[in-house]
């Protein structure tokens, strides 16, 4: 059984305000409140300050850049360049410490390899130029031709001299007639032939050459020469070979006390070569018939050849077909010579 409570007046609070006041209420109370006594200067406030943490900054996202006016770049149409600069800013490893500093170290080192290649390859090709590949002979016949190539070089027998013997039929030079004493009958030719070599180092001032003749029964014959350059850059400018090499002749008269052929030997017989690259040749003239041959071209300079052999003991050594000798043809002067002078110019 439910009891029903008589409803008391004074069951009822009142309404507390926030500065602490009471409310009355909206009827008048039965029984009278007492005041409140005054608030103590000594009580703590009931305001709680809750000291709220400050928010967490984000080191992974860098802070905003300070340069954001942009407008007079923008202002002038280049956008593109605008934003590429903001990129470049806003970068986080170029906002890092340093940043910019690395940015230029790398720029600079950029820069540097650059003209290093640049520089590089500058001299590389003047060296290609001036230096070109020693083992390619191909390419030094095609770009450094003169003097390389096949060559008959047209002379005249210009002098003889037969001191080196007392017997003067024994020395002989083909065509065994003087430019003096027939200009058409003392031609002569001499077919050369210049290559380079190519397991000496090359100097483009002055190569390494090699030259060598092609069989011929009438003239001296060698083989791989040195060919050096002399005088360069003078006037008389040349290349000069020369070598120790026996001078073979066959008389054309009887020599001994029996009519029998005869064959000499002067083994002491030095062959000469001086060929120009400034000096005018005059031989053969212009309007003469070209002797040229095959891949062999006139050579476009004057030319000295020649064969000069010096007395001593057994100069010349003279036998038979049987090799028995023929008798004593040295002549008592030490240092006589013979020679065989060989011109294009001059006459």
């Amino acid at each position: 059984m439910r009891i029903k409570r008589p409803v008391s007046l004074s069951s009822s609070l009142p309404a507390i305000s926030e500065d602490d006041s009471f409310v009355e209420p909206h009827h008048a109370l039965a029984t009278p409140i007492p005041s409140v006594p005054p608030r103590s200067a000594k009580r703590a406030s009931n305001r709680n300050f809750v000291a709220v943490r400050p928010p967490r900054f984000n080191y992974q996202s860098p802070p905003p850049s300070y340069w954001e006016d942009d407008t007079s770049i923008e202002a002038g149409g280049n956008e593109k360049f605008s934003k590429f600069r903001r990129r470049v800013v806003n970068n986080e490893h170029v906002a890092k410490r340093g940043g910019w500093l690395r940015l230029g170290i790398i720029a600079l080192v950029l820069i540097l390899c650059i003209l290093g290649l640049v520089v590089g390859l500058t001299i590389g090709l003047r060296n290609k130029k001036t230096h070109p590949n020693r083992n390619d002979n191909d390419y030094l016949e095609s770009n450094q031709s003169f003097p390389l190539g096949h060559y008959s070089i047209n002379t005249v027998l210009s002098s003889t001299a037969t001191n080196c013997t007392s017997n003067p039929s024994t020395w002989l030079c083909y065509p065994y007639t003087t430019y003096s004493q027939n200009p058409s009958m003392s031609a002569t030719v001499f077919d050369w032939i210049i290559t380079t070599n190519i397991s000496a180092p090359v100097n483009p001032s002055n190569p390494f050459l090699l030259i060598s003749s092609t069989p011929n029964p009438f003239t001296t014959l060698f083989n791989n020469l040195t060919l050096s350059l002399r005088l360069a850059n003078q006037a008389d400018e040349h290349y000069y070979f020369s070598t120790n090499i026996p001078k073979l002749t066959k008389p054309t008269t009887q020599i001994g006390e029996n009519n029998v052929a005869a064959a000499c030997n002067f083994n002491n017989t030095v062959l000469t070569g001086l060929l120009y690259t400034r000096r005018q040749k005059s031989y053969p003239s212009a309007n003469a018939i070209s002797t040229e041959a095959g891949a062999y071209k006139s050579w476009p300079y004057a030319v000295e050849i020649e064969q000069v052999a010096t007395s001593g003991s057994g100069t010349p050594s003279c036998v038979d077909p049987s090799g028995t000798s023929l008798g004593s043809f040295e002549v008592p002067e030490q240092g006589q010579q013979c020679e065989c002078e060989y011109l294009n110019s001059g006459t």
